[in-house]
């Protein structure tokens, strides 16, 4: 799946100063991937035992890191896209607390890992939801 995005001069700059070869050969490919990792490179890995509020998962090249296809609040599903079955193209960018990408993946090849030490909540998603989702009938009980 082709991006449309063109990247900034300074993301071209950051992708060139910053990546190793081997990733920054991918900008034409899976321009957004790379600026995001380009530009959080410098970034601190988050602490050891650092529990995020917020994880934001985005899983296409068509869309930029600030429209997520997953939200997971205090462990909670709290929106998921369904178009992710149809537009995910192996790309993988995850943020922690709404800020720069914590990690970002192409395919096998992880460009960014910042949260190596990151405790994940256990994901749930609430039976209301469900309901709102899936339009699920009222006589349905979800144990």
């Amino acid at each position: 799946m082709a991006s449309y995005y063109q990247l900034q001069q300074y993301e071209l700059e950051a992708i060139q100063a910053k990546l190793p070869a081997n990733f920054a050969d991918l900008k034409d490919a899976y321009p957004l991937s790379v600026a995001a990792a380009a530009t959080s490179w410098d970034l601190p890995v988050y602490p050891k035992g650092y529990k995020p509020k917020i994880i934001e998962l985005n899983y296409t090249e068509d869309d930029d890191f600030s429209s997520p296809h997953v939200v997971i609040e205090e462990g909670e599903i709290v929106y998921f896209d369904f178009q992710v079955f149809d537009v995910a193209d192996g790309t993988l960018g995850i943020s922690l607390d709404e800020e720069e990408p914590a990690y970002v993946r192409i395919k096998d090849l992880v460009l960014l890992n910042r949260m190596e030490e990151v405790v994940l909540p256990k994901i749930s998603i609430s039976e209301a939801s469900l309901w709102l989702r899936f339009n699920l009938p009222s006589f349905l009980t979800i144990a």
